[in-house]
């Protein structure tokens, strides 16, 4: 389930999706509450994020957000090859 705020937070439900971008902003790194702390997960395959071999688990909200942040910043300026080919 995902539900969309602008930054407001819902109260820590198991498996709720915290949405920390405005409605529509495609993003592939979000974070998520789970039972042992925050999770940065992969939207496009619903798996935790691996950073340096790493799973992105087991994290307080702020790392979760600041390492969501750079993947998603960095997934950002990925080049694109379908936006190079003519």
């Amino acid at each position: 389930m995902t539900l969309e705020s602008n930054g407001s937070s819902f109260g820590g439900h198991h498996g709720v999706v915290f949405e920390q971008h405005p409605p529509g902003m495609l993003v592939q790194f979000d974070i998520r509450h789970d039972d042992d702390g925050w999770t940065v997960y992969d939207r496009l395959t619903d798996e935790p994020a691996v950073v340096d071999g790493h799973a992105s688990t087991k994290l307080s909200r702020a790392d979760a957000e600041e390492i969501a942040d750079l993947l998603n910043t960095l997934a950002l300026l990925k080049p694109d090859p379908a936006r190079n080919r003519h």
